[in-house]
């Protein structure tokens, strides 16, 4: 890093991942960080910021990144279509920039995938197949049975799911944002400011409100959450969800018992 760079004004050095470096490998960059030559530019990125030493850090500008919205990338993968001059519905890309979670590269990795799966338009089904993510009414269907205590019909979506050759973990994950969306329009006056969803799958979500409370699903989302932790490492992830299943089923007697309980307390105080 001492020398100077033979055409250019400035020497840049990327360190991805940099809390992976090791204290004695941090110890060896400060003395550089201290004094940089007028050529030198270091630029450490890292997600895990509270990993690097207090010494590295109070000498580095800090610069957050933020998540891009989905509406954003939308827009961005229309544009590269129509400069690559390949039809997809607007429906299917919303569905793949819901699933890049904020992040525009991996967005066009699900897009290219998409692309290269089938010659011709892509389609909101090509895309459901691709990524392997439940449809919007298979989901609402599968909750309708856990709300109206369904069994049966629970256990045969689960079954489908499965023949059909969809990732248990991935339905899992499909569960827990559909209950998190229940929450967000069952407590928010303005659900479509925080979900990046239609108008009409936001009224679907605040007809199926009707039949739940909020206390409901905080406990599914206690159960979903600690589903998918130990699906991730389950030989037979279809068992936990199967499991997740049925306490979902039995949670509304849990509750009004819990509730009946609070009563007698009251009572007895």
């Amino acid at each position: 890093v001492i020398y100077p760079p033979s055409r250019a004004k400035y020497k840049i050095y990327i360190v991805d991942e940099v809390h992976m470096l090791t204290d004695p490998a941090f110890n060896a960059l400060l003395k550089t960080l201290e004094e940089p030559p007028k050529h030198l530019i270091f630029i450490l990125a890292t997600t895990e910021m509270e990993k690097l030493p207090q010494t590295i850090l109070s000498r580095c500008q800090r610069f957050d990144f933020k998540r891009i919205t989905s509406k954003d990338i939308v827009i961005n993968m229309k544009n590269i279509c129509s400069d690559l001059n390949i039809k997809a519905e607007e429906k299917a890309l919303r569905l793949i920039a819901r699933n890049s979670d904020g992040a525009m590269r991996d967005a066009l990795s699900l897009l290219d995938q998409c692309i290269a799966y089938k010659e011709g338009e892509l389609t909101y089904e090509n895309a459901l197949f691709i990524l392997g993510v439940a449809n919007t009414d298979l989901l609402f269907s599968m909750v309708d049975n856990i709300i109206y205590k369904d069994l049966e019909n629970a256990l045969f979506k689960i079954d489908e799911i499965i023949q059909s050759g969809k990732d248990i973990n991935q339905f899992i994950k499909d569960l827990i944002l559909h209950f998190r969306n229940l929450l967000i329009v069952k407590t928010s006056q303005n659900p479509m400011d925080i979900i990046d969803l239609e108008e009409e799958i936001i009224n679907m979500y605040t007809e199926q409100n009707k039949n739940i409370s909020l206390d409901f699903i905080l406990k599914s989302l206690d159960i979903l959450n600690n589903s998918e932790n130990q699906a991730k490492w389950a030989t037979q992830p279809r068992i936990i969800l199967e499991m997740a299943t049925i306490k979902l089923i039995n949670l509304e007697e849990q509750l009004s018992l819990e509730q009946r309980v609070k009563e007698l307390e009251k009572i007895v105080e």
